[in-house]
This record gives C-alpha cells, structure tokens and sequence, in this order.
C-alpha cells in the first residue's frame, strides 16, 4: 500500500477533537482549521468520502467528528494518541471538499464560536463580508417654462439635468435591516400606506404620498436608522455645456458617435447605480474592499471602465428591483430622494457643499465626487457591446408574468430612459396585490424580482429561480421553461397566499 494510502486509512476510525481550552493538551478548533491549510497536510485524499462531518453538539462540548463513531479513546488532542502504533494521523484531506460539504454551507458552521470561525473564515475565504454597501440612483433635473415658437406655446423643458446616485455604507447588515423594517413599518401606520411590502421604495412613496408628506417620511426614515448607517456617499456628474458641447463615443469595432453633452448625460441613466460605485472607490481608496460586498440596483449599460473598476474591486452582487426587495438598495433610493427633495425646497443648486448641507442633520459621515471632464471618459462607453450582469445577479430571482405585462412589455431593459406609458403602466402594477406578493417572495428567498421579459429572461433563468404566473399564457411559458431549468413555479393566487 502506498504511503498516501496508508495516510488516507489512518483516517478511518479515528475521531479528531478541538475544543475551547478545557485541558492544557486539547487543541482549540482555530487551531485544527490551521492545519488544513499548512504544508504539513498531505494532498492525497481526493474523494468526498473522508469529508470532516461537523457535528453541532460535539463542536459545543468540545470537538468535530469524522463521523465514524470511534471510542473516547482514539480522540486527538483530549491525551490519546490515536492512529496506528499510537501516532497522531495527519488530516489527509483538501479544504475544497470542507468548504463544499453541504453540512459545512448550512447552518451548523454557523453555531461553531466566533474564534474559531473567524480563524477559519480569515484564512480560507469563507468569512462573509463585513460591511454592505449598497448602490443606487435618479435623474436629477429641474423643469423651467419657455416659450415655443413653432407651438406658440409655453412649454416646460430641462433647465438642468444631471445624475445622482448614492451608496449606503452598512457596517451591520443584520441590525440595520431590523431597524429599517421596524421603522418602515411605524411610519407606514402612521402615514396610512396601503403597502404590504416590509419597506419601500421612493416610487412607492410617491404612489401614495403628496410632496411634502414624502419628504417628512423620508427624513423620519433616515433618521431613524442613521445609528446603522456608518457613510453616505454621493456621486453625480457637472458637465459644462460650454466647454464641452458634444462628447465622443463608440470607435472600438463600431463608429464613432459625437452626440450633443445634454444627451450624453441622459444616456447615463440606466447605468448610473454602479458609476456612482465608481465614485464611491476613488472617495475610499484606504477602504478594505476584501471585507465589502457592493448590492447594486440592477442597470443596463454598454461596456465602460467604470464597469471594469467596480466589479474588480470588490465582490459584486446585483438586483432586480433592488429599491424594493433588499433593505440597503432601498435606503440609497430613499435617501437618493431625499437628497434631491431637500436641494429643491433649498432652492439650491447642485454642488457638493449643499449635497454635505442635505445630509448634515444626520451622524453618518458624508463623502461626494462629481463627474467632470476629466473622469467621465471612465463612464464613457467605446463599445457597443452592453454589460452582461448574468453572472453578478443575485439569485434566487422571482420573475412575475401576467399576460397583460407581457403584451406591454414591462421592464425591459434598455439603455434608453423608461418611456411614459410603460412606466405609467408599472406606476399601476406595483400598487397590486400581486406585485407585492413577489416582493415579498424574493426578500424572504434574499433574492430579488423581475418583471418576465420573454425576450430576455429564457437566456438567464437558472434553476432555483421562482416564476410566478396570471393568466393562461404565461402559465403555458410557465411550464415551458420548467423543461429548461429546475424552477419553482406558482400561480398568481398561491403566491398571494403563501407571501
């Protein structure tokens, strides 16, 4: 028998213990997860049937069992020797097949204590980030009345136009998200919402609330949860049209395109959550970006450097109606809102010191940066190729299809702004029961939610995604895709009961 082999069966029979210090001899389990990756460890055992089975009651009370069932006798570390003529066996076993066992990805490593979890999380990339920060962004314009010589009449047209996006720094994940649901749900009594998601989004606000009622809500939100909240940061783009009256695109494997700046900062819309990302990496370049995990409203754009910046940095994860499912989207959207609400009644401009004056009530830190013509060639596409997010988003996604949606072909995404009467029609579906039941869905699955383009989402559906379906029609698209991938599918009443 090889050396290997005989490394490989000492194993059999022997159960390896780590307790929490109860005797000078025991080895503390942070200590035996060291080992797995030392070079004292052999790489011979490459089958999943001498995976190390963590067992909950021997963690507590002082040790992690190969699950063969052995007498006290064989432990290590509790003062036998174990293994064959009374040596300790060396742990013949790679750590891929650890961190791939499926008792290991539950909740029993969960129970493991922090020590020793931290230890091994620290050192084989299981630790789960510290910090969220979540992304999120609006158009930001103001509206002034001219007059029309072609019409002869007065009409309304941009005065200014600009981006505005906003990313939460979120030191505690879990408490923030009790908060920011406990007082969503006091100011949702409070200004009689007729919502039954467990927070919202600014739209949703504006459904129901006039004006000023949004903007008190808003502040009570954030004031609320800013205990939580350790930055805010902004981003936004000050492009002058004098200077700089028409900007280049494209040139890589498509033509180059002049189109006029105003345009330009248009086109920046649905892409804009993650430059705002962008921005955020120039503003904390000291940050330890290996202990964040960036939650970013979902986009479309075309290919940037932006883009590639922000996705090298950081692990990235990204939503589908993300300012309605997941918390910290949510409150980049809010305080988005907020932030442009407060400039308006301030009757202010958009510059950095009045966006610092909007959020100055609050204890959080506050850190802006502005697009110029200096940095925004990094937002600048040269390709015509869009960004493909299939592999950042954040799964499992619930897809709502209802045959009516599907006729007008709600939240497509485009690298255009939304036209008028579809997003007057989505203005109608949120306020349904059924929408909201969804919601609900992919919060609890901590997953997120699209409108069913059949277009676009047969490429992207995955197993374990969840389609919800009204109407005969996408019932029948229902069961078609049910043959393309392993998913959950529920009618449209069952999904309303079971939210």
């Amino acid at each position: 028998m090889s050396r290997q082999r005989r490394h490989a069966s000492s194993l059999r029979g022997q159960q390896l213990t780590a307790c929490n210090r109860p005797a000078k001899s025991a080895a503390p389990l942070h200590k035996a997860f060291r080992l797995v990756g030392s070079g004292h460890l052999s790489k011979s055992v490459d089958k999943a049937d001498k995976i190390v089975d963590f067992d909950r009651r021997q963690a507590h009370g002082g040790g992690y069992s190969t699950g063969t069932g052995t007498s006290e006798s064989d432990n290590i570390g509790n003062g036998g020797e174990g293994g064959r003529n009374g040596r300790r066996p060396r742990l013949h076993i790679r750590l891929r097949h650890i961190v791939a066992h499926p008792r290991l990805a539950g909740d029993s490593f969960g129970d493991l204590w922090p020590q020793s979890r931290q230890c091994f999380n620290m050192r084989w990339g299981m630790r789960k980030p510290v910090k969220v920060v979540a992304f999120d962004s609006k158009q930001f314009q103001r509206i002034k009345k001219q007059w029309n010589p072609e019409t002869q009449k007065e009409e309304t047209a941009p005065a200014f136009a600009s981006q505005l996006g906003i990313g939460v720094t979120v030191p505690d994940p879990k408490g923030f998200v009790k908060r920011y649901i406990d007082v969503s749900q006091e100011l949702k009594e409070e200004f009689d919402l007729d919502y039954s998601t467990p927070f919202f989004s600014s739209a949703c606000l504006r459904d129901h609330l006039n004006t000023l009622e949004m903007s008190r809500f808003m502040k009570r939100l954030v004031s609320g949860v800013q205990d939580f909240i350790e930055s805010v940061h902004c981003s936004f783009v000050l492009l002058p049209i004098s200077e700089m009256p028409r900007m280049k695109t494209g040139g890589i494997k498509c033509p180059q395109e002049t189109i006029p700046t105003p345009r330009f900062i248009e086109k920046l819309t649905p892409g804009f959550s993650y430059m705002t990302a962008l921005g955020y990496v120039w503003r904390h370049e000291d940050t330890n970006f290996e202990e964040l995990e960036m939650h970013i409203d979902a986009f479309s754009s075309k290919h940037t450097t932006a883009w590639d910046i922000v996705r090298s940095k950081a692990p990235v994860r990204i939503f589908y109606k993300g300012d309605e499912c997941n918390p910290f989207i949510s409150c980049a959207d809010i305080i988005a809102s907020h932030v442009d609400d407060t400039i308006a009644i301030n009757k202010a401009k958009l510059y950095d010191t009045e966006v610092k004056r909007a959020l100055n009530p609050y204890s959080f830190d506050t850190t802006v940066f502005f697009f110029d013509k200096n940095s925004i060639p990094y937002c600048t596409w040269k390709m015509n190729q869009t960004i493909n997010p299939s592999r950042y988003l954040k799964r499992p996604i619930v897809y709502l299809a209802t045959d009516r949606l599907d006729a007008e072909g709600l939240d497509q995404e485009q690298d255009e702004p939304a036209a008028a009467k579809p997003r007057r029609s989505q203005d109608k579906i949120r306020q349904t029961e059924l929408y909201q039941a969804a919601l609900k869905h992919a919060y609890r699955e901590n997953g997120c939610m699209k409108l069913f383009n059949p277009a676009e989402d047969q490429a992207i559906i995955r197993s374990g995604d969840i389609y919800i379906h009204a109407g005969s029609n996408s019932e029948r698209m229902g069961t078609a895709l049910q043959n393309m991938a392993d998913i959950r599918v529920y009618s449209g009443l069952e999904a309303i009961r079971s939210a």
